[in-house]
């Protein structure tokens, strides 16, 4: 006949299905075979959870933090292996576990700023009025930074030639300290103009 269950004496407790283990104890838990279903009979995944407003809730105890491991390709390069972490400090993290490492790629705090990283080197940070950029940005050739809410002024390298382009009222260059105004040759090159404070133009 069919094996619906299995009790071993100081050893684990099986439950079957059509003569197939699907649950077990084990000395550190339980084990599942195949899918689970919490709120559902027909798991379409290995956890299916199935409700109003379905929640899956991962609580660390108090003072530790509370992470989901991501393992893909069976966990066996570092790229594959990702955290996502809750930190009792107050920050949610997406970090690389590969190489023994926990460098994070994205930080946010709640009700406060959110941070992008490069080989954990904070390069892009929110604030209260907009963003910081820690580094330099690159633009492809066309493509062009964009101010005013009608896109009116616009900065830009075409592949051949550099513009700043002014489309809709003036263009100032407004300096509040220093001696002059200078156009030169390259950073350290002859000076084409220059343009002195209460004097001439040169």
């Amino acid at each position: 006949g069919q094996t619906y269950a299995r009790f071993m004496e100081d050893g684990q407790c099986e439950l079957y299905h059509a003569d197939s283990k699907k649950f077990e104890t084990t000395s550190s838990g339980a084990s599942v075979t195949g899918n689970l279903g919490i709120g559902t009979t027909s798991p379409s995944e290995l956890v299916h959870c199935r409700g109003a407003n379905a929640s899956l809730i991962i609580e660390g105890t108090e003072g530790t933090n509370a992470k989901l491991i991501l393992k893909a390709d069976d966990g066996d390069d570092p790229e594959d292996i990702w955290q996502l972490e809750s930190h009792p400090s107050g920050y949610f993290a997406i970090q690389s576990l590969g190489n023994n490492t926990t460098g994070a790629h994205f930080y946010a705090v709640p009700n406060g700023r959110s941070e992008l990283l490069y080989d954990d080197s904070k390069k892009l940070e929110t604030n209260s009025t907009g963003i910081h950029i820690f580094g330099n940005t690159s633009h492809a050739d066309g493509a062009a930074d964009l101010y005013g809410s009608g896109n009116d002024l616009s900065i830009y390298h075409d592949g051949s030639h550099n513009f700043i382009h002014a489309d809709n009222g003036d263009l100032s260059i407004c300096i509040e300290s220093g001696s002059k105004f200078v156009v030169q040759e390259g950073t350290s090159g002859s000076h084409l103009a220059e343009f002195n404070f209460n004097g001439g133009v040169e």
